[in-house]
């Protein structure tokens, strides 16, 4: 009836359910959250060890495909990766301590994402998704050599929305330090013949909509918002006929902003994502699903919003401690 209680042990590098006999007939049983760094490990009647071996070894990961940003926006690609690639193991960090990516600068977010990156190594990943609109276009090439796996991000797909926009006019939504970036106009400069057509739109307060869950539980204030920013971006871009849902936020509006604005085409970059995972590992298909928290967004709402959305998976609320600050201290699972 009591919890085990965890017993910090030296620096060993054992597989997920791996266990080792401790003091007085105990078993220790280890789950490693980084090879190579210190363990938890808890002291647990040696009546109870063969079971729970068992029981860990069932739910262990073969090489997942990582998928991670600050939020619950990343899910829309969990769920694509899951139905493409139904035998592909995956997790998922919704990272909201540190929502909103979006303002961050270029320092503070290249920070985010070592820190991130260097805890997700730990589950032995085959790829790291990057799934956030914002990181991928200012830190991502900064980030080459940060993990030994294929390290995939999310850019706004602008050839697509130029190739489809009759008026030649189209937008990228993001989130408020993409859209100030110089580095998302390098992006459009690149691949726009002409990037006075490309506008930048800051959505940020459209991203806020999501992270705090006012779309599922206060639709019909969501559509009142939505009515308002769809107004005013097409007063001063009204030529505009494609935008791109640039933020992995924003594609859970989607609905709301075809209400708003009928004639427009929107674009949701998950599906190029998906592509570059490509045929995937086969495992048993299962999500584990991370969270971390602050007060402003309780781990409990973020249970509510994933159940309204009709995400059945297991959620760890972890910590992310900094893997180079903190050497040999694992994320604490709380």
């Amino acid at each position: 009836g009591h919890a085990p209680a965890p017993i910090e042990r030296s620096a060993i590098d054992l597989p997920y359910g791996a266990a080792t006999e401790g003091k007085g007939g105990q078993a220790c049983l280890y789950r490693p959250r980084r090879p190579g760094f210190a363990a938890m490990a808890y002291a647990l009647p040696a009546s109870l060890w063969p079971g729970i071996i068992v029981a860990m070894t069932d739910s262990a990961l073969d090489r997942p495909v990582a998928v991670f940003d600050a939020g619950i926006g990343s899910y829309a690609i969990v769920d694509l990766i899951h139905r493409r690639l139904p035998r592909q193991d995956i997790v998922y960090l919704a990272d909201r301590a540190s929502f909103p990516y979006g303002g961050k600068d270029g320092t503070a977010l290249l920070a985010t994402m070592q820190r991130t990156i260097a805890f997700l190594d730990g589950y032995a990943p085959s790829a790291i998704v990057i799934a956030s609109n914002a990181p991928s276009i200012m830190v991502l090439d900064a980030l080459e050599g940060s993990t030994s796996v294929p390290l995939l991000g999310v850019r706004p797909p602008l050839a697509e929305a130029l190739a489809t926009s009759h008026t030649g006019s189209v937008g990228i939504m993001g989130v408020r330090s993409l859209v100030a970036s110089g580095l998302l106009d390098r992006f459009i400069r690149g691949i726009a013949r002409d990037p006075s057509r490309v506008a930048a739109i800051d959505a940020s307060d459209m991203v806020d909509l999501v992270e705090t869950g006012r779309f599922l539980f206060a639709p019909d204030e969501t559509q009142q918002a939505v009515d308002a920013f769809a107004a005013k971006l097409m007063t001063t871009h009204p030529a505009i006929d494609v935008l791109t849902l640039s933020s992995t936020h924003l594609p859970w509006l989607r609905a709301f902003f075809e209400r708003a604005l009928p004639a427009v085409t929107f674009l949701d970059p998950a599906e190029q994502v998906v592509e570059s995972i490509g045929a995937g590992t086969a495992g048993s298909g299962r999500i584990l699903g991370l969270v971390t928290e602050t007060p402003a967004f309780p781990v409990a709402v973020f249970r509510q919003m994933l159940a309204a959305i009709g995400a059945d998976i297991p959620l760890e609320r972890v910590t992310i401690e900094d893997a180079y600050a903190a050497a040999g201290h694992p994320a604490a699972i709380q």
